[in-house]
């Protein structure tokens, strides 16, 4: 049965719903600004007398994490299973409006009767006239009388005197509170440089390693390191790093003497490239102010190729002119192989020479290869008795610095 006394319950316990959340939710927003300066605070004057603020940040976000899930429980779940029903708002409401007993909730309860499908015990009739008297005056009734603002205005006020107990210690101590902040965020490098403890000016140093491309090495990219560079000969090193003041200008000066100017992407954010070639040290200038850190350059050795001859395994003491000997080898690199060459020291009947027989070239410039030759004897004038010195000798696909020769050890006919 429809009932104006029923729209009027609807009416103030939609707007009671409302205002009791919407205060919850500025309460807890209040209380969160208050704990989290607070605790801010609290590692400031720790770091003001002698702990770290980079450990002290293990202590800051546990502590934060279960602030956050206390007001999240005290604010939002508990009252959602508190209030989840119009008759527990309207005891509250009760209790906080001493005009309101004994009439809101026999008025929410009037109309669930009226609303239900079973048929009462009762006139419907007579209940919906008694809703309608009972709701008539509670239109007079404010809801922000109900709701009252004291706990909110008492909350707001607590973290207006934290957001001005902040900024007073910013404007007083703003060196050790932009310490704290750094360390707080894991930025020991910027804790530092705020704490004067040294010259640091340059952070977050980020390199990306282009390899030639013989290597077949993928692009590798670095950052949270020291800014020490390793790479290959001939890697395309790009460096990005942030100073820690606004700057106009950077530079990354080599021991060497080398200057690369650094590309400004904004006041802090300065990027640049240059190709390795060379072992070095460099450090970062901004402004023509040093950074008092230096950084290696390290240029990584490509190793020559391994050759192992496996047949024949051992000397052999004697041969004739017309035997053709079965040669075996393997051959390895970290990047490719490019040439083998059998090496063949001996007697010509004036002096002794070096002569270099060329093999097959592996097939597609493989990190390993294994293969095998007849060596034709007959093909060579070797003088009777003299013994005959070879080994294999392979080439990698070095082409920066050139490739790089391995040989095997030297084996006797």
């Amino acid at each position: 049965m429809n009932s104006a006394g029923a729209a009027r319950i609807d009416r103030l316990m939609t707007a009671l719903r409302r205002r009791l959340f919407s205060s919850l939710l500025a309460e807890a927003a209040a209380r969160m600004i208050t704990l989290m300066l607070l605790l801010f605070l609290a590692v400031w004057l720790f770091y003001v007398t002698g702990f770290s603020p980079v450990e002290a940040r293990f202590v800051f976000w546990p502590l934060a994490v279960l602030s956050i899930a206390y007001l999240a429980g005290k604010y939002f779940w508990i009252p959602a299973m508190r209030f989840s029903s119009d008759r527990e708002i309207a005891r509250l409401a009760e209790e906080r409006e001493p005009r309101l007993r004994d009439r809101l909730l026999s008025s929410v309860e009037l109309r669930s009767v009226l609303e239900s499908e079973h048929e009462p015990h009762f006139s419907l009739s007579m209940a919906a006239a008694g809703l309608d008297q009972l709701t008539e005056s509670l239109e007079k009734i404010s809801v922000s009388s109900v709701i009252g603002l004291e706990s909110l205005r008492r909350a707001w006020l607590m973290a207006l005197a934290s957001v001005l107990l902040t900024i007073l210690a910013s404007w007083t101590y703003s060196t050790s509170v932009k310490t704290t902040l750094a360390g707080l965020f894991g930025d020991g490098a910027l804790a530092s440089y705020y704490s004067g403890s040294v010259n640091f000016i340059a952070g977050d140093i980020r390199l990306l390693y282009r390899y030639p491309a013989y290597t077949g090495l993928p692009d590798m990219e670095l950052s949270g390191g020291t800014g020490d560079i390793e790479a290959y000969p001939g890697t395309i090193v790009e460096v990005s790093v942030r100073s820690f003041e606004e700057c106009d200008e950077g530079r990354m000066v080599m021991k060497s003497g080398q200057e690369i100017v650094l590309d400004r992407k904004d006041a802090h954010n300065f990027t640049g490239s240059f190709t390795l070639l060379d072992d070095d040290r460099y450090r970062f200038e901004f402004d023509g102010e040093a950074d008092g850190r230096d950084h290696a350059i390290t240029v990584k050795k490509d190793r020559p190729p391994a050759v192992m001859v496996d047949y024949p395994a051992s000397e052999l003491e004697e041969v004739k002119e017309s035997d053709i000997i079965e040669l075996s080898w393997r051959m390895e690199d970290d990047f490719g192989l490019t040439e083998a060459a059998l090496i063949i020291n001996y007697d010509d009947g004036s002096k002794r020479i070096d002569q270099r027989i060329e093999l097959p070239a592996p097939p597609d410039t493989p990190k390993s290869h294994a293969a095998k030759w007849l060596w034709d004897l007959n093909s060579f004038v070797f003088q009777p008795g003299d013994r005959v010195i070879y080994r294999i000798e392979a080439a990698d696909n070095d082409t920066v610095s050139g490739p790089k020769t391995g040989s095997s050890p030297p084996y006797y006919l």
